[in-house]
């Protein structure tokens, strides 16, 4: 990504610019104000990367397109701001924005769906003055006969972005990671001295970003999720909500976790996506008459869900880079997760290396050995997730069998060596 720099649009509006580098498109020159992505264009040499993280939109936006190009999702809640055009063209533009990834609809779809049956011509030209390519998805317009059309940036380009959203579409999104947890008595150090690492091996680590926000799991009344090794999540950053359906993990050999997950913001067609979900695993709900103005939460529990955990986590993150590659290949995420059990604040200190690649997970085995060694009396490599970790936590408190709870409220080695056990592993 190249340089920002600020300049004044004629509205007066700080616009706010960077670059993006795929290996589809090569570089491509993003603009944003303070209400939505304003143009992207298609460059022919950019800068190093720098993420601008004084600005939210754009920031979102760059996350949003390492997802789109690493085939992790098709879909951007960024908002356009279009600030050229003429109405038509507009008009145009916002049906495009309606097109899922992996489909195409034909330029006399457009026009009839505008309501201009006759402009099939009108509706090209406003694709080729499309100021939002990828945003604005005029790749997926093709001719009528199948053929692909133009495109302003070449045909070439809108094939590769077409063949890649068939991948997209092609497989059940998958969440693949390592994980391992701090077992140490001064747990926040060894997070702080993970989290300053610049290198790991031969991977160079970006910049540092933190967030704070709460995790609430759902369940309904018989428990039917868990039984499926299922989980219902929902995640607050303050007042954005993100809602998670996640499936049981396999363990790979080399100590990576593989999961399905289903995640998406929480928007007017979250309530129907879930439901439909909820249909493939034979849970049928009803969709209440106000879903489009409630919450997550409210809306769970509404359909019959009750919350069976809720957590709050300070999660540090940072890109992992290989050398000569623009695009991160996996993000290094230390959470330190804070319940409720037996009346006392417990933290649970964890690490989770994530793929960003569907297809080369060599990265996760690399950080997780490296780590590993590294911090050996510190670390254990860790196969549940925080859902079961937290719940085993919980049930071991209340049941008496064990107190392993230091008196800054972390968990010790102990305490963590009887879970395997308490669920029936070795």
């Amino acid at each position: 990504m190249a340089k920002t720099k600020i300049r004044s649009s004629i509205n007066k509006s700080v616009e706010i610019k960077t670059g993006y580098f795929s290996p589809i498109t090569g570089w491509l020159e993003i603009t944003a104000d303070d209400i939505g992505i304003t143009d992207i264009s298609f460059v022919k040499q950019g800068q190093n990367p720098l993420r601008p993280l004084s600005h939210k939109l754009l920031e979102t936006f760059l996350t949003e397109l390492d997802d789109y190009f690493s085939l992790k999702s098709g879909a951007f809640s960024t908002p356009a701001h279009f600030t050229k055009g003429t109405p038509f063209h507009r008009k145009v533009w916002n049906e495009l924005m309606k097109i899922p990834a992996g489909e195409t609809r034909s330029y006399s779809q457009i026009a009839q769906a505008i309501g201009h049956p006759k402009a099939c011509r009108a509706v090209g030209s406003a694709n080729a003055r499309n100021p939002l390519p990828i945003l604005i998805p005029c790749h997926r317009v093709i001719n009528s006969n199948g053929s692909l059309g133009g495109y302003s940036s070449g045909v070439g380009i809108k094939k590769s972005l077409l063949d890649l959203e068939k991948n997209l579409i092609a497989d059940i999104p998958k969440e693949i990671e390592a994980k391992l947890i701090i077992v140490s008595s001064h747990p926040e150090e060894i997070a702080r001295e993970i989290s300053m690492l610049e290198h790991i091996d031969d991977l160079h680590l970006g910049n540092l970003h933190e967030d704070s926000f709460e995790d609430t799991y759902f369940d309904l009344p018989n428990g039917v999720l868990s039984g499926k090794m299922w989980a219902l999540r929902s995640r607050r950053f303050g007042d954005h909500e993100k809602i998670a359906l996640k499936g049981p993990a396999s363990e790979h050999e080399d100590g990576a976790l593989e999961r399905t997950e289903h995640e998406m913001d929480w928007n007017r067609e979250a309530p129907q996506r879930i439901r439909i979900l909820l249909k493939g695993l034979k849970i049928s709900i009803s969709l209440p008459e106000t879903s489009n103005a409630m919450n997550s939460e409210e809306f769970l529990k509404a359909v019959g869900f009750s919350i069976i955990q809720r957590r709050w986590t300070t999660r540090k993150t940072r890109k992992i880079f290989a050398q000569g590659n623009q695009r991160p290949v996996a993000e290094l995420a230390i959470d330190k997760v804070v319940f409720d059990a037996c009346s006392q604040k417990i933290q649970h200190h964890e690490i989770e290396i994530e793929s960003l690649s569907r297809f080369d997970h060599s990265p996760v085995k690399k950080c997780l050995s490296f780590l590993s060694k590294k911090f050996s009396s510190s670390l254990i490599p860790w196969k549940y997730d925080k859902l079961t970790t937290v719940n085993v936590i919980i049930e071991l408190m209340q049941c008496g069998r064990f107190n392993g709870i230091s008196s800054g409220g972390h968990p010790e080695k102990s305490l963590y060596d009887q879970i395997p056990a308490h669920l029936g592993g070795e």
